[in-house]
């Protein structure tokens, strides 16, 4: 977790054990535990706990720090934000098997013959967003570079831009990117609303979306409903039961009552899942990965709209900023980005979407 880290383990250790021993951090360390109801499952067990202790709230509170103002107190270095990072050109699309094993570069004999072609489109495409942001001036973030990572050997499977590095704008808050600055001009960030669910109904036959929040049906609430059909897209079925991992609010409701409002909402949800699926992708897949693939597929055809919009500002000269299913764009591009950003959605996915 810590390589290419802006901080590396060992001087946050050192920093830590500092502060801890002049009283100002407390730590609870780590326990390894077989038990698995107590079990953070990435650690293997309970991890270690650092908080802050009164006197360094109180030092805080007396620098004008509070709750409110964390987020933005602290910019990221002037080193990080210039050191840009360079991508090697067959590092810019990464695939992987359905092991996660990587496909190099000198091996795209594994993918299907018709997308080789599509590779090199891809790693072009890739190339002018990279082009861009190297020549922009973006500060308040790490310089972003970025790579379009694809799974299970097929081109039609993940897909997302990811910016390289850790600490990269990807990973901030909401509050912490609204900070950013491209060619210094304030950004605004576009999201496509309901990305998911909306390729999902583009690609069962609705012509047209519903009007208002598509997660607002069956008096349930957004977010219990969001949970659901975001479950049953990563699985490829139908909400059966809820995972470990999901919110609380939603786990409090059965999963009965969410598959009759979704289903009654979008009868297409009544069919298996994996119906979206192309055929023949479906072929050169495992019977037991159709589910996972139902999550993959939604997820490269999201990629093919941002992708897309990124690519077509970058050939025009403006820098944008890739996270997932929306962009960070410069505060004067906003309205042609939203724009663009509609009309990418309507020809590569047929409806057109609700942009926020």
């Amino acid at each position: 977790m810590w390589k290419n880290g802006l901080v590396g383990n060992r001087a946050f250790l050192a920093k830590i054990d500092t502060l801890k021993r002049a009283g100002l951090v407390g730590q609870k360390p780590g326990v390894r535990t077989n038990d698995a109801s107590a079990c953070d499952r990435p650690f293997g067990g309970l991890p270690t706990h650092l908080w802050a202790r009164s006197l360094l709230i109180d030092l805080a509170l007396r620098h004008g720090v509070r709750q409110e103002t964390r987020e933005t107190d602290w910019s990221v270095s002037r080193k990080a934000e210039t050191g840009h990072i360079v991508v090697p050109d067959g590092d810019l699309i990464v695939i992987r098997t359905l092991d996660k094993t990587k496909i190099e570069a000198a091996t795209a004999i594994y993918l299907p013959p018709d997308q080789i072609a599509q590779l090199e489109r891809f790693r072009a495409w890739v190339r002018v967003l990279n082009a861009c942001a190297a020549s922009a001036v973006i500060w308040g973030c790490r310089a972003p570079m970025f790579r379009r990572h694809f799974v299970g050997g097929d081109l039609r499977l993940g897909g997302r831009l990811y910016a390289v590095g850790l600490d990269n704008f990807q990973t901030m808050t909401a509050i912490e990117r609204g900070a950013i600055l491209i060619n210094s001009e304030p950004v605004v960030e576009l999201d496509i609303r309901a990305s998911f669910l909306s390729i999902f109904l583009a690609l069962t036959g609705s012509k047209v979306l519903p009007d208002g929040d598509p997660y607002s049906v069956g008096g349930l609430s957004r977010d219990v409903v969001k949970a659901g059909i975001t479950q049953s897209f990563a699985t490829g079925k139908l909400l059966r039961r809820w995972s470990d991992r999901s919110p609380a609010e939603a786990r409090r409701v059965s999963p009965e009552a969410v598959r009759a409002a979704v289903v009654s909402a979008y009868p297409a949800f009544g069919q298996p899942l994996t119906d979206i699926l192309p055929m023949d992708l479906r072929a050169r897949l495992p019977l037991d990965r159709h589910g996972w693939a139902v999550g993959q597929y939604l997820t490269f055809r999201e990629g093919e709209v941002v992708a897309s919009v990124a690519g077509h500002l970058a050939a025009q000269g403006t820098p944008s900023l890739p996270i997932h299913d929306g962009l960070i764009v410069p505060a004067s591009a906003a309205k042609s980005t939203k724009d663009e950003m509609q009309k990418a959605f309507k020809v590569l996915i047929g409806v057109e979407p609700l942009v926020v």
